[in-house]
């Protein structure tokens, strides 16, 4: 075991994910993972951000209600729109291309002699009688373009740098490019995709009538995860056309009406088994497989806002999810199998240490001792055990007492053994820093004091 010198500072505490020991259906069990934000001081525009995308290169941009947001990781720049509010939509296409959708134009960025990023407008390929508007959402397939508002969808030719528009049925909503298909969600009638220039149900798709889709990722072969607002998620076989609640499990009809009643707002597939929701009230939640809540992150945890409006899955580097906020932006690391934990999750003050036991955590802090405490439907917290707060504990170690092993804390007042949310004092009346259990003797564990060293048995 390695041991870490008395005194020593631990703002907050790294733990690695093992996934033999913890459940995943409780909620940020293994800490959050490491994340950045960014205010409007540090890029120097508006603080509402909408879309986000990547280009070739790996630089992101995000949409703002200002300009667009260029950033290579080192340095940001603003790319003015001219007449423009709200870029509520980017998207990357197959030439390296970065399109974007605003409000009553659509355009891309273009490259002038000095290799200098600016906005080129696309207004001009479009009939004067026909108006824009704003443009949710914006796509690209190998070849084409889609611009969608809730009125029409512009499709653009990559290949002649032509624009066909596509007329929307009344009371359309947000569309969804899945699997190079484009879905088109409608008030009225559900879910439809677009067959070349006709709009066409989907088998099944009716059940989604009288509601509005924010999400539709893919979940299996043939079956969709469909996010609504009031419904929450639903599994819908496109072959069968059967729907299914996300109600498969306890823990899955659970997370779903967490998200039903925090609003979701947009969705993203980190991979087979992990699905990240931004909600209008309560920040991120990830959802596993099995239908649990494994990390949820929002102001608790560090983030500016609660209000997420697009999340985006960078793939360079890869596990990086970005998140557009109504106050800043976010890159959260979640391919990193490091977690934190930090103040926000009740470590409060200095964390001297660290320590597994009876499948539970334990810190060492300032404060005292803190044990993991578990939730399914909130954040799983540190809070303090018993008979030990408000000391300086400098040292936590597993004891093995003739195959039983007992957990001991060394604080400024004793030397405490801990069983659960209880510590009890030994009573031996002095300051310790510091315990090892000897190798040689493992019924003796040495003890640091202020007064030199001392033995246990």
């Amino acid at each position: 075991m390695k041991i870490c010198a008395p005194k020593v500072v631990i703002s907050f505490v790294t733990i690695i994910i093992l996934t033999c020991q913890l459940s995943f259906s409780q909620v940020n069990s293994t800490g959050i993972p490491l994340f950045q934000t960014y205010s409007h001081k540090t890029y120097n525009a508006s603080e509402d951000n909408w879309s986000i995308t990547q280009d070739h290169r790996g630089v992101m941009y995000f949409g703002n209600t200002e300009c667009i947001l260029e950033y290579d990781g080192f340095s940001w720049n603003k790319i003015s729109v001219p007449g423009q509010t709200y870029i509520f939509s980017l998207a990357t296409a197959s030439n390296g291309i970065v399109y974007v959708g605003g409000t009553d134009d659509i355009g891309f960025l273009d490259t002038d002699s000095y290799g200098q990023l600016y906005y080129k407008s696309l207004r001009e390929h479009i009939s004067d009688t026909l108006s824009i508007n704003r443009v949710w959402k914006t796509y690209a397939s190998a070849n084409e373009v889609y611009f969608c508002t809730l009125q029409r969808i512009f499709k653009y030719n990559i290949n002649n740098n032509s624009i066909s528009s596509i007329e929307l049925p009344e009371n359309s909503f947000w569309s969804f490019l899945v699997n190079d298909t484009l879905y088109v969600d409608n008030y009225n009638a559900g879910l439809h995709y677009l067959d070349g220039t006709e709009l066409k149900p989907v088998r099944g798709g009716e059940y989604f009538a009288q509601n509005d889709i924010f999400s539709i990722l893919p979940w299996a072969e043939h079956t969709f995860l469909i996010a609504n607002a009031e419904n929450g998620l639903s599994l819908l076989n496109t072959q069968s056309g059967q729907v299914s609640e996300f109600a498969f499990t306890p823990e899955a009809r659970q997370a779903n009406e967490v998200l039903i009643d925090k609003n979701i707002y947009a969705g993203a597939a980190i991979d087979s088994n992990s699905f990240a929701f931004a909600t209008r009230l309560d920040g991120l939640y990830i959802v596993n497989r099995n239908g649990e809540i494994s990390t949820h992150i929002n102001t608790e945890t560090g983030l500016p806002t609660d209000i997420v409006t697009n999340i985006y899955l960078s793939s360079n580097p890869s596990g990086v999810l970005w998140l557009s906020l109504i106050d800043g932006i976010a890159a959260i690391n979640v391919g990193s199998p490091v977690r934190v934990f930090t103040d926000k999750l009740g470590l409060k003050g200095t964390v001297y240490g660290v320590a597994y036991h009876n499948n539970s955590y334990y810190a060492a802090t300032m404060y005292g001792v803190s044990i993991l405490k578990y939730s399914t439907d909130k954040l799983s917290q540190f809070v303090q055990v018993d008979g030990i707060s408000g000391e300086e504990v400098y040292s936590l170690i597993n004891f093995d007492a003739r195959g039983h092993q007992k957990l001991l804390a060394a604080s400024v007042r004793d030397i405490y053994v801990i069983n659960g949310w209880k510590a009890s004092s030994l009573n031996l009346g002095i300051e310790a820093y510091q315990l090892l259990q000897s190798k040689v003797t493992p019924n003796l564990v040495y003890v640091a004091t202020s007064r030199g060293i001392r033995t246990l048995k």
